[in-house]
């Protein structure tokens, strides 16, 4: 199921970039200029929603996984413009997401455990430009991702169960839209929202794929 989930964002963005470029085929040539300049370095920060759904009970059903709210990320990445519509960015990433681990049945009185985890994040992006509007430029964005944890700490009863349940490391694959605003040919400011599908699930006994939403604001520097 995973692998058909990763398949149908790869095919969707594909579908998407063949669309662009039909569109921007019909575009004077004059709109879709680029700065000459290769090579840029961006930093972004935002939220992440981890889809709610995509947690649940653990293999035993005596105890499941639930949301507290959205948590934050800061990214740095840096690229390279392959041509006039294609970029290539290499991005790393911190992410903190907080979990509260709730025991029902027979471990009910065990009450819950807070979990606040980090990770740290390689993700792959291809940037492919959808479309340029005076200083505005619009962009689809697949990636693949790789994901490993670099931290914990726990809270309420101190009962440290996600280490039992929840994969250290993660791949998965995501697709974003970046709206990027140039005040001038070497600095913009960009808006990213994106959606991420991991392979595995978020523990085990979970038999939906680990699913995140992320919305990032940040800036880019080109050279």
């Amino acid at each position: 199921m995973y692998k058909a989930i990763f398949s149908a964002i790869i095919v969707i963005g594909s579908s998407l970039v063949g669309f662009a470029q039909t569109v921007t085929n019909v575009i004077p040539k004059e709109t879709t200029q680029q700065s000459e300049s290769a090579f840029f370095i961006g930093i972004n920060s935002g939220l992440d929603y981890d889809m709610a759904y995509t947690l649940g009970m653990n293999t035993d059903n005596d105890y499941k996984y639930l949301r507290i709210k959205p948590r934050y990320n800061i990214g740095f990445d840096i690229g390279i413009k392959a041509s006039k519509k294609v970029r290539a960015r290499l991005e790393m990433k911190f992410v903190n997401v907080e979990y509260r681990i709730k025991f029902v049945s027979t471990l009910a009185s065990l009450g819950q455990t807070v979990m606040n985890i980090n990770y740290f994040d390689f993700n792959f992006h291809l940037d492919y430009l959808l479309l340029t509007k005076s200083k505005l430029q619009l962009f689809i964005s697949p990636a693949v991702k790789y994901e490993y944890e670099i931290g914990e700490t726990v809270g309420g009863n101190n009962y440290n169960l996600l280490n039992l349940d929840h994969p250290s490391t993660n791949i998965g694959g995501a697709i974003a839209g970046i709206a990027k605003y140039n005040f001038n040919k070497h600095f913009g400011v960009t808006f990213t929202p994106e959606y991420t599908c991991f392979f595995n699930s978020f523990a085990s006994g979970i038999n939906k794929p680990y699913q995140r939403f992320s919305t990032n604001l940040g800036f880019e520097l080109t050279f």
